[in-house]
């Protein structure tokens, strides 16, 4: 058997009923309709305890349905509602047939209920609180007199109850919900505990616009509220016209700017692009005509113009960032910075609103947000430098150009700068560097370059390509080169130096006195080269330079000079060698001869950068010296006698002459 609440849990005060159901699979088989409707439950609720008397069964079916109601009488008094005991189920009110009764089969049949406070006994199931008094009702009333209350204003609502009431616990501390055309409000708790009227404070806020207020709902009234005695108040309210309970109080606060913020992200902005900016009202308003918004953006303020919004809390005005422009941190000059224009800004009532702004700076507002800067002041090269060494540098091998800017800056595609390394069209082209000052240029050196102090090219060096250079604010990076004092261009900060050419020789010559040499004779050969020095390697053999001596051409051998401009060649007269102003004996007379000749920069002297044709006059060896290479040995040509012929006895003298093929020869 079974029993359960068909009450909602609650109060019930004297007069109020409760209902019961109790439930079985059979029933006694003796027990008719009839029988039935004579039943009762016997409920605990206090000095007297309570029959709840039949109201209603069905025993036609499995399960059996029998239902009791308990009227609430004047005393009765339990915190949570119970039967007395588990053979509480009575039949004309005299003690239960809980015994010896048959079911539909025959057998023995049981009619007790749960153990009271057993979790499936009545009080377990619900939460019933019975009170044999009165109920205490409340009512709400007004109190501020009637008007229109604005922003700030204090309306003071009362609640009645039937007799002094109190609440002690702070954590239910009473409240009432106002409804505020739609919108629910809370009174707090003023004063009045332990009386008959509880004081409520509501204080009018600055979106509120009622022409007259009410509480939200009969459930307005919360807290725990009890009479002096600890009995339950009854909290509901009467359902009466809720908007319109405090007949001639009426709400009116005139619609303000409520805050002034930016949709757009915090960041830097140059010239030409656009920061939004809402202004937010506290409640709808309509525009008419172009309102204004006055930014502080430096030297020159600048208006941001309305752009949309009517209709809504909150307008879009738009600023386009001009030449000039400067903040930052970006907000409106003052509390007078919103003006019409010529237009109207008014409320939902064709009233004009106010257009004060809060203090400029203010948290939550404008630049109190992630700072909108502006910035319209152009990135400038600062400076151009490489980090690169003197050199020399050779082909294949890479420059590395770094420019310097005044501020950070974004760079996309490939920009590049012209550099003068006496060939047309070199360029360093952009490696890396964006989101920094400094960006890294490389060049490559190719067959052609030569610089003796590398530099670009002039002012306009540097260009885009198709490309861009840009400050975080998105102002195009003044590129001009012409400002940059000596010491930041690149040649006065850097030394480079590019050599991609062969050494080549520059003059051939001798320290040898001018004059006549013979046979075992050693004369040296200079041979200077166009280059600060240049490197002879022997490994492979020894260049030499083939000189004109006659008949058989000599060759003076490699000597010293690794290492300077200027290299030693010896060549020692051989018998039979001849000239009567030595010299080299022609265009390629300079042979490496399987040795190398390299410059600084790592150039390799090559057959056609020896070349000696195009040397001429002083920078020749028989155009700067005389010297005369004699290596036969003197002949005689004849003999002959300057004396008549005659016959010359003893003791006469006869002159004989003999004559050599030298112009002298000593003896």
């Amino acid at each position: 058997m079974s029993i359960r609440l068909t009450s909602p849990n609650g109060t019930y005060f004297a007069g109020d009923q409760v209902s019961i159901q109790v439930s079985a699979d059979s029933f006694m088989g003796s027990w008719s309709q009839g029988l039935v409707d004579h039943t009762t439950l016997l409920l605990e609720t206090g000095d007297t305890d309570r029959h709840a008397v039949h109201a209603g069964a069905s025993v036609t079916g499995k399960p059996i349905y029998v239902n009791y109601t308990y009227t609430v009488q004047q005393g009765d008094l339990s915190k949570d509602l119970d039967y007395v005991s588990r053979g509480s189920l009575y039949w004309k009110l005299h003690p239960p047939y809980n015994e010896n009764l048959l079911n539909d089969g025959g057998d023995s049949f049981d009619c007790r209920l749960p153990s009271p406070g057993a979790a499936d006994s009545l009080g377990a199931q619900g939460d019933i609180a019975v009170i044999g008094t009165e109920k205490i009702n409340s009512y709400v009333r007004g109190v501020t007199p009637a008007g229109t209350y604005g922003a700030g204003s204090a309306i003071t609502v009362a609640a009645e109850f039937d007799e002094p009431v109190v609440y002690a616990d702070a954590a239910a501390v009473p409240a009432l919900s106002l409804n505020v055309s739609g919108a629910q409000r809370t009174a707090a708790f003023w004063k009045g505990n332990n009386t008959d009227t509880f004081l409520f404070n509501y204080t009018v806020r600055d979106d509120d616009s009622a022409d007259s207020i009410g509480y939200y709902g009969t459930g307005a009234l919360s807290g725990a509220i009890t009479n002096r005695t600890g009995h339950a108040v009854n909290l509901t309210l009467p359902a009466i016209d809720t908007l319109s309970f405090l007949a001639g109080i009426a709400l009116d606060t005139p619609v303000a700017v409520a805050s002034v913020s930016s949709p757009t992200a915090g960041g830097a902005y140059g010239v030409g692009q656009a920061i939004r900016v809402n202004v937010t009202f506290t409640a709808p308003v309509t525009v008419t005509g172009t309102p204004l918004l006055r930014l502080e953006t430096g030297a020159t303020d600048r208006n941001a113009t309305y752009h949309s919004g009517s209709g809504t809390p909150s307008l879009l005005f738009r600023y386009t960032v001009q030449p000039g422009d400067e903040s930052d941190d970006l907000d409106y000059v003052d509390e007078s910075a919103l003006a019409l224009n010529g237009g109207t800004i008014v409320d939902q009532g064709g009233e004009a609103v106010s257009l004060a702004l809060p203090p400029p700076g203010s948290d939550g507002l404008l630049a109190g947000e992630p700072a909108l800067v502006v910035d319209t002041e152009l990135a400038e090269v600062e400076s151009v430098s490489s980090p690169n060494g003197t050199g020399p540098h050779r082909a294949g091998r890479s420059i590395a150009v770094n420019v310097t800017f005044s501020e950070d800056v974004v760079v996309t595609g490939t920009p590049r700068i012209a550099l003068d390394t006496g060939r047309a069209g070199a360029h360093a082209t952009y490696h890396s560097g964006s989101g920094t000052p400094s960006l890294l240029f490389a060049y490559e050196i190719v067959a052609g370059d030569n610089s003796d102090d590398l530099n670009y090219t002039g002012s306009s060096a540097l260009s885009l390509n198709g490309g861009t250079i840009r400050d975080r604010a998105g102002n195009d990076a003044d590129l001009d080169l012409s400002g940059l004092a000596s010491a930041a261009t690149l040649a006065g900060s850097s030394d480079l130096v590019i050599d991609t050419a062969a050494p080549s020789v520059a003059s051939v010559t001798s320290a040898a006195a001018n004059g006549t040499y013979g046979i075992g004779d050693q004369i040296n050969i200079a041979v200077a080269f166009n280059e600060a020095e240049v490197t002879v390697d022997e490994a492979g053999g020894t260049p030499y330079l083939t000189l004109e001596t006659g008949e058989t051409d000599r060759s003076a051998g490699y000597v010293s000079g690794s290492g300077s401009t200027e290299l030693l060649f010896r060549y020692t007269v051989a018998e039979g060698d001849e000239s009567a102003d030595l010299d080299y004996a022609g265009a390629s007379a300079l042979a490496l001869n399987g040795g190398t000749i390299t410059d600084g920069a790592g150039n390799a002297a090559t057959a056609s950068s020896l070349d000696l044709s195009g040397l001429t006059g002083a920078s020749t060896l028989a155009g700067s010296k005389s010297l005369v290479v004699d290596g036969k040995r003197p002949a005689v040509s004849s003999v002959t006698s300057p004396d008549p012929n005659d016959t010359y006895g003893i003791g006469a003298t006869i002159n004989v002459t003999v004559a050599f093929d030298e112009a002298e020869v000593t003896v």
